[in-house]
């Protein structure tokens, strides 16, 4: 024991051999920080949202560019189809040039007009000077040749007059000519297909 002065002082204990265990203490949040804190549900909806956003995007994507493919398949149809009708406009104008005009006339044993006449109707007079036909008419034959035209196109008077004696055949028999049904009419008459 010591003593300081005259008050004496008792021994103290000697400190225990087990380890004293401090309470857990945690800091309460407050409601302002406790509203503040992230929610589960709002992050989900939030993820959701922006992954149906994608999607819609990637599938307007693909409908956009399977429009873009329709419409130059389309773009090509279009120009292939205007080549053709300009092949076909170009075969035209050849066929009624003056020249496959002129042989086909000729071929089917047509001959050039002479000179006309000309009829006043107010005075009832014929002026001009009449000639025979393919005389007197300067130049009437095909002088200018076409070099797109090989013969091909002028029509051949035999395959005409076939096409007429079957035709008169069919007629007199009343049997249809390439599928219409033609009506037996009397001589003088233009025979006509049966519409009803």
């Amino acid at each position: 024991m010591t003593t300081y002065g005259n008050t004496a002082l008792a021994p103290r204990p000697a400190p225990a051999s087990t380890p004293r265990t401090r309470p857990h203490i945690e800091v309460a949040p407050t409601r302002a920080q406790r509203r503040a804190r992230p929610r589960l549900v709002p992050a989900i909806v939030t993820v959701a949202g922006i992954g149906v956003v994608l999607l819609a995007h990637l599938l307007l994507s693909i409908v956009l560019a399977d429009g873009a493919y329709q419409i130059s398949a389309l773009q090509t149809e279009q120009r292939d189809l205007l080549r053709d009708q300009q092949a076909l406009s170009e075969r035209l104008e050849t066929l009624g040039s003056t020249q496959n005009l002129i042989a086909n006339a000729s071929a089917l044993g047509m001959v050039a007009s002479g000179n006309p006449l000309f009829l006043n109707a107010d005075t009832g007079t014929v002026s001009g000077s009449a000639s025979a036909p393919g005389a007197g008419l300067a130049g009437w034959k095909n002088l200018v040749g076409n070099s797109l035209l090989d013969g091909s196109t002028v029509i051949d008077p035999a395959a005409i007059a076939a096409a007429k004696a079957a035709e008169n055949a069919s007629t007199e028999t009343g049997t249809s000519v390439e599928g219409a049904s033609v009506v037996n009419t009397t001589p003088g008459t233009i025979p006509s297909p049966q519409t009803h």
